[in-house]
């Protein structure tokens, strides 16, 4: 389940923390596709992009 949405600075990229799957994705906010999945440790709560 999606719990956390973070953006670049810029705006051309969203990261979205899934609680329950364990893992972060980075979408491109101008194609709106999902262009990578990140595995992270247990449920992650929340996402902070520093870029």
């Amino acid at each position: 389940m999606p719990t956390t949405i973070s953006t670049t600075k810029d705006g051309d990229f969203a990261y979205v923390s899934n609680q329950g799957s364990s893992t972060i994705s980075v979408i491109d906010t101008k194609s709106n596709q999902v262009i990578r999945t990140i595995q992270v440790a247990d449920n992650p709560i929340t996402v902070m992009v520093d870029k």
